[in-house]
């Protein structure tokens, strides 16, 4: 008796580990690590967002630049500007990776009658699971005339 209860046990702690494994959702993890610039003149400075990335999978980039994988949304508007990101792991490989991605952003420009404004980007990363990152948020960013 005491045998086949241990045997119950082991058997359900194996499934119940399994379907754990199962309905685990593996999702890109990111954090802003930098602006090349905190202060721009608008239409003149280039800024490059780097964002520190890790995916248990290996499943962020495309090979193709047509798919846009990384959004970055500007707070004074409604829509994301999204970003081309090439492979960062060869297709197929499900292993560990985790780096730093440079990403040049579109020139910023003011949208109102001031002669500055400060915002703050949020940043998102999808695989090409579909799987979407946590949301990082920049430092402020201020673009003046």
């Amino acid at each position: 008796m005491r045998a086949a209860g241990l045997f119950i046990i082991a058997i359900t702690i194996a499934f119940g580990c399994k379907k754990k494994k199962e309905e685990e959702v593996i999702a890109p993890e990111i954090e802003i690590v930098s602006l090349s610039e905190t202060t721009v003149k608008q239409f003149d400075n280039q800024v490059t967002l780097t964002i520190k990335y890790k995916d248990n999978d290996g499943d962020l980039g495309y090979t193709s630049s047509d798919t846009l994988a990384l959004s970055v949304k500007d707070s004074r508007l409604n829509k994301a500007d999204k970003y081309f990101v090439p492979l960062l792991a060869p297709i197929n490989s499900d292993i560990m990776i985790e780096g730093n991605l440079d990403v040049q952003l579109a020139p910023f420009f003011l949208l109102g009658n001031g002669s500055s404004e400060t915002v703050t980007l949020t940043v998102q990363l999808e695989d090409r699971s579909g799987n979407l990152s946590n949301e990082a948020v920049s430092p402020s960013l201020t673009i003046t005339q």
